[in-house]
């Protein structure tokens, strides 16, 4: 009886915690549910509207987050959509390398790879 109780207000004290609390599991789950939707937007569309709406979302990154998987699964996907945004034309090379260093704190790992540095200007370009 007293470890039902005991469990019963662990998880009510952590369901509390998670739904009050600014930097709760609540905030987390929706910010990285909204990162993904902006990063698959950037990878799918790399231009930089796209690349400005994925900074300015991180920089508002809660102080709890998740961390990245440490899988080489992961690493590999994550080296895909990096290529992707490395290799468009219409991102300007501090925005790639502002995502470079977010990615990298992600987990992901380029071994010396060089950001490509072909920005033009011309929006009619795709």
């Amino acid at each position: 009886m007293f470890l039902r109780n005991l469990i019963k207000n662990y998880i009510m004290a952590l369901k509390n915690l998670s739904v009050f609390t600014p930097f709760g599991f609540h905030n987390a789950l929706a910010f990285a549910k909204k990162e993904a939707e902006i990063f698959k937007k950037l990878v799918n569309d790399p231009c930089e509207v796209n690349a400005i709406e994925y900074i300015e979302h991180r920089k508002n990154k809660p102080a709890f987050s998740f961390t990245y998987v440490n899988q080489p699964s992961v690493w590999e996907s994550l080296r895909e959509k990096w290529n992707i945004i490395n290799k468009s034309n219409r991102i300007s090379y501090e925005m790639k390398k502002t995502i470079m260093d977010d990615l990298i704190g992600q987990g992901l790992h380029l071994n010396n790879q060089k950001i490509i540095d072909n920005y033009t200007e011309d929006s009619s370009v795709r």
